[in-house]
């Protein structure tokens, strides 16, 4: 288990994954990291033998114990590329997942080490209470339309790359954003690292600061993510728009918000089956999935979402109303002759049948497995880690 796992997110999803592991016949044993010394998970890990550990957002160097006892470690990032471990590409115990595609093909474009796509899903038992709990009308539900997330400020980034970088330089990193909120199909982290890393002026002052190429990167992204959200909630400035974050986190704050303390991941679907409106804004998942997205269609809400890969029947059916810079004039139209019209049914069959943990595992499991494998048979057969397994 992650140690810091704000609002619950990674243990509800670490927890979900061992129930659909075991379902599959695995013995997945779950380590709460935070309530032993760190020092038994190598205790617990020389106990149990297993064939590989897992890890949600957890970078274990592979000097800790995985190469001396030959255990592959299996990774999985639900940040982007840019925010992992530098030394993630040259790690040789591990196996990595990504959940969002794009990352998983910038990784694999920079390491040979093995990685798979392994998107965001939703537990099936969150799906079966969905089933079983009554859907509350539309007139019925108290929230008309919510906002689940933290307020990123862009300003302050782009204050950042002013006060060091070139107006030409600024301009690229402008662009290469604006661009991501428009453009679902560009490749947007690829190509800011790319710029980043391929104009000397913008390297030379990276250098001189001791800075990364990736986390200017990561600044970029959280300008998108930043002017997205503050976009997006301009044009519900005719409803009521209820925001479960800290206030005093919010710079800009309209007089249709209503805030709502920041509630524990497993409460979120209570939310979302009050609400008639969830939004989704992700628009630097490129090839990927949220939760927020399965929870409100589950819960009969409507999604209004960044533009993402969906089968064209779903929006069809009023469940998302997906949006880009240029489409968020008339999404208040569009949001309108969807609200309260979704098939229900239809959607959580769907998600039923594609986007459980149940499935993503089963789905990727076979090629995980055979990297496992591939690791545990470069491990035989190398005495270099015997020695070092003997002398421990």
């Amino acid at each position: 288990q992650h140690p810091k796992s704000r609002y619950g997110v990674l243990s509800s999803m670490t927890e979900s994954l061992q129930q659909a592991f075991r379902r599959q016949g695995i013995d997945a044993v779950l380590f709460e990291w935070w309530k032993a010394d760190p020092e038994d998970l190598e205790r617990v890990v020389r106990d149990e033998k297993p064939d590989f550990t897992f890890s949600i957002n957890i970078f274990i160097d592979e000097t800790y114990f995985y190469i001396p006892m030959g255990i592959p470690h299996v990774y999985l990032s639900v940040d982007a590329f840019t925010y992992c471990h530098p030394a993630l590409g040259a790690m040789p115990h591990m196996v990595t997942l990504f959940v969002d595609g794009a990352s998983k093909d910038l990784f694999s474009s920079r390491s040979p080490n093995p990685a798979y796509w392994f998107p965001h899903a939703i537990a099936k038992e969150t799906l079966e209470e969905f089933r079983v709990r009554p859907c509350l009308p539309f007139s019925e539900r108290p929230y008309d339309v919510v906002f689940l997330g933290s307020y990123l400020d862009h300003e302050r980034e782009k204050d950042l790359w002013d006060h060091l970088f070139a107006p030409v330089d600024v301009d690229r990193l402008v662009s290469c954003a604006q661009r991501a909120l428009e453009d679902p199909s560009y490749p947007f982290l690829a190509d800011t690292l790319s710029t980043i890393e391929q104009t000397p002026s913008i390297r030379r002052l990276l250098d001189e600061q001791s800075v990364l190429p990736a986390q200017l990167a990561n600044s970029v992204e959280r300008y998108v993510r930043g002017l997205d959200r503050e976009r997006l909630l301009r044009t519900f400035e005719k409803r009521s728009v209820h925001i479960f974050s800290a206030k005093d986190d919010w710079k800009i704050i309209r007089p249709n918000y209503v805030f709502h303390e920041p509630v524990a991941f497993d409460h979120v679907s209570d939310i979302c089956s009050q609400a008639k409106v969830i939004i989704n804004s992700v628009p630097t998942i490129r090839r990927g999935y949220h939760e927020r997205l399965f929870l409100g269609l589950a819960a009969g809400a409507t999604v209004v979402s960044s533009q993402i890969d969906l089968p064209p029947w779903v929006e069809a059916s009023g469940g998302v109303v997906t949006y880009r810079t240029s489409t968020l004039a008339n999404l208040q139209d569009r949001l309108e002759a969807c609200e309260g019209r979704q098939s229900r049914e239809e959607i959580l069959a769907w998600l039923g049948k594609e986007h459980t943990w149940d499935v993503r595992f089963t789905k990727t499991f076979p090629g995980i497995a055979e990297s496992v494998a591939a690791i545990h048979h470069t491990w035989n057969d190398n005495p270099f880690w015997h020695v070092l397994d003997n002398s421990r």
